[in-house]
């Protein structure tokens, strides 16, 4: 309680916050005794659920028709008459099975039943034996009789009459069981029957016929096998030719020699010229791009071409330059020896002009030169993108030629293999071999059961227990989970995220009718009294500074047994020397005044109106105790409550008393509550034990925190210790949970 202290200043989003966090660290921490605390709770459950439950198993048990099984098992292998072939007969995972279904044919059950001769013997082998049905087996039996007659008459038969062997050959096939054991070549044989001769006899029966059947199939299926391969052989012969004939024939029609070499290196020849034609294009863009530059250039002036390397790096050219160069030199040196009109400086120039010519004529012969190699270039590339071109096409068609040539050879080799498989396998010598032969070994005979198989007594009794168990505790959760009420404090915090401030037992005393009243000052000793005191000290200590001057006791609904927690609350403190004012602020259905048989002439009602003084205040029989009843109803409390004179009141109560209680309306239904609560210091909760929901009040708690109201906890009442002895002990529950007389026992 002193940690919801806080609460109040925190937004109602925070609440919520808090509330989750809580909640997730109460369910991070669930005991073995919270279950415990189910179990015993709903134990009248679990206990009628497993009673039921038992009594049904047993019934069973002991209603039963006793069944006795008897058990043989084979060892079943492919074999073959070559002990060398034998070493590497590959195993086939579903021979098993399908010598388990041979087994199971209507073969074998027909053969069981006609070597027994079970049509005349069937029934003798029960009388032998002495049996007699139970009474509510032959009951039951008569009722299933008489189920089938009338499915008879409605239903006509469509295949006629089923005769009595194929009725005992059913009744074999529906009671026998063939199971292989894992891992091994070994198959159990096993029958169920009421007469542990006849389950001895036929499982017996069954391995001697089930070996004749293998016999049978061995000696039929050699001449339909060879009769049958050798019609298929000449039929795949023709095949084989015909399409032999139909590829030779395509061959001759598309001229075609070595296709599969043309195919092989058309490929090729399209990598290499894919790979040739990047070459080319790069080339191209290459001099087209250094063409470009250069006509540029030479249309401003020849010699710039000098600044590209193609033209730098040219032999010619280059040679020009050098002897220019060697002839401005030596104009330079002879300059200074010579004037410009002498002749040797005039020789000079000359042959320095006739270079110059020289050079522009090399320039522009490479200029022409490199337009050549771009015009080759072009002409590479459009050649290179024909044969290209070509190729592909020529791939194409190619591969029509080709896809259809390998479809028909695929067709002439699958017809020459299966035509030479089936040649090969009628000309051995025995089909038997080639049939997987089959060995059979009778590892265990089936003896004479002693005991019944079914049904087994102790087991279903277990069973029974187990499964009552089960389904009485899964009961007791499922109800559990369908309880969303309020029982418990632990439980009320962990699903409502508010502190419990007390716990009231739920009480009836002895000699009274209805509910405990004023107990606090009738019967000060009993349970109900000290529960009131437990919650009378949590209330003084549920402020971490001081204990709360004003506070409020609602509920969420009617009913709750606010107005008596209320009653006993103002004694009790009242009995510890506080002076208390106990004012009833259910102006809707008061009841104050009727506990402390006091008159409701007047109140607060008349108070709030203005129609009375300060008389309103009368004295109770208990010492410090002083009440203001609720008055006459009037047709608008909560509008009186909005009222100014609410305020004087409480300035009033404050000054002349240690604290005032106000008996509220329910949350829910009106809103008094709220306008009260935001003129108090705090707000007490009362919720009835398993009555209350967690949604109505989770409904409540935010109606209050949404004005921000201090909710200072909960009380739980009429709180059942007989079906909560989890929290209390049974020594204290015993001791306080009744009264009687002054004692309180």
């Amino acid at each position: 309680s002193g940690n919801n202290t806080h609460m109040k200043d925190l937004l109602p989003e925070q609440k919520y916050k808090v509330r989750e966090n809580f909640l997730e660290i109460v369910e991070k921490d669930m005991h073995l005794r919270d279950y415990i605390r189910v179990i015993l709770k709903r134990k009248f459950a679990v206990l009628a659920v497993l009673f039921i439950t038992f009594l049904l198993f047993f019934l069973v048990s002991i209603t039963s028709t006793p069944k006795y099984v008897a058990t043989s098992r084979l060892l079943i292998e492919m074999a073959s008459d070559n002990p060398l072939k034998n070493m590497y007969i590959r195993w086939d995972p579903s021979f098993i099975e399908t010598q388990s279904e041979i087994i199971k044919s209507g073969r074998v059950t027909m053969k069981v039943v006609r070597n027994l001769n079970l049509e005349t013997e069937y029934g003798a082998f029960f009388q032998k034996e002495g049996r007699k049905l139970p009474i509510i087996h032959a009951i039951k039996g008569y009722v299933k009789d008489a189920l089938a007659a009338l499915r008879k008459k409605e239903e006509p038969e469509k295949n006629g009459t089923v005769s009595k062997e194929e009725a005992i050959a059913l009744v074999i096939d529906k009671n026998l069981t063939v199971k292989p054991v894992n891992e091994t070549k070994i198959v159990e044989i096993a029958f169920e029957s009421e007469s542990a001769a006849l389950a001895q006899r036929v499982t017996n029966e069954v391995v001697k016929a089930y070996m004749e059947e293998l016999q049978d199939i061995k000696m039929h299926s050699s001449g339909d096998t060879i009769r049958w391969m050798t019609a298929k052989a000449e039929e795949q012969r023709a095949k084989l030719v015909q399409s032999e004939e139909k590829m030779q024939k395509y061959l001759r029609d598309n001229d075609i020699v070595s296709l599969e070499d043309k195919v092989a290196i058309l490929p090729q020849k399209l990598t290499e010229l894919s790979s040739q034609l990047t070459l080319a294009e790069n080339r191209k863009k290459e001099l087209e791009s250094l063409y470009a530059q250069a006509r540029n250039k030479a249309s401003e002036n020849i010699s710039e071409l000098y600044s590209i390397k193609y033209f730098a790096e040219n032999k010619e050219v280059s040679a020009l330059r050098e002897e220019i160069q060697k002839t401005e030199k030596l104009i330079l040196e002879q300059s200074k020896k010579y004037r410009q009109k002498h002749p040797v400086i005039l020789t000079l120039q000359d042959q320095l002009a006739s270079l110059r010519v020289k050079e522009e004529a090399a320039l522009v012969k490479v200029l022409d030169t490199l337009k050549n190699e771009y015009e080759l270039a072009a002409d590479n590339v459009e050649n290179i993108t024909n044969s290209l071109a070509e190729t592909k096409s020529e791939t194409f068609q190619m591969n029509e030629k080709f896809i259809m040539y390998n479809e028909l050879k695929r067709d002439v080799e699958t017809n020459r293999a299966l035509y030479q498989s089936l040649l090969s396998s009628v000309k051995e010598r025995s089909i038997t071999e080639e049939n997987q032969a089959v060995t059979v070994w009778v590892v265990q005979e089936a003896k004479l059961p002693k005991r019944p198989a079914s049904p087994n007594v102790p087991r279903n009794l277990l069973l029974g227990l187990l499964v009552g168990c089960l389904g009485g505790i899964g009961l007791a959760f499922f109800i559990e989970y369908l309880d969303n009420t309020v029982k418990n404090p632990e439980e009320a915090e962990e699903m409502i995220g508010l502190a419990t401030l007390g716990v009231v037992e739920k009480i009836v005393p002895k000699n009274m009718q209805g509910e405990p009243g004023l107990l606090c000052l009738e019967v000060p000793l009993c349970s109900f009294s000290e529960s009131i005191k437990a919650l009378r000290t949590s209330i003084l200590l549920s402020s971490a500074s001081n204990p709360p001057r004003c506070i409020v006791v609602t509920s969420m609904l009617p009913e709750e047994g606010k107005t008596t927690i209320t009653a006993n609350i103002a004694i009790s403190l009242a009995q510890v020397g506080r002076k208390v004012l106990l004012v009833d602020g259910d102006m809707r259905k008061p009841r104050i005044h009727k506990l402390f048989s006091l008159e409701n002439d007047k109140g607060l009602s008349h108070y709030l109106a203005g129609a009375s003084g300060d008389n309103i205040f009368q004295d109770s029989s208990l010492e410090n105790l002083t009440i203001v009843t609720a008055g006459a109803i009037p047709p608008n409390p909560s509008e009186l409550l909005s009222s100014p004179r609410l305020a004087e009141l409480l300035q009033f109560a404050e000054r002349e008393f240690d604290i005032v209680i106000f008996d509220s309306p329910p949350v829910t239904p009106v809103t008094d509550t709220r306008i009260l609560s935001k003129m108090v210091d705090g707000v007490v909760i009362v919720t009835m034990a398993e009555k209350t929901t967690h949604d109505i009040v989770r409904k409540g708690l935010k109606s209050l925190e949404d004005i921000d109201v201090n909710i200072l906890g909960m009380v739980i009442n009429g709180f059942d210790l007989k079906k909560n002895r989890y929290y209390y002990g049974k020594e204290y529950s015993h001791s306080y949970s009744t009264y009687g007389g002054k004692s309180g026992k």
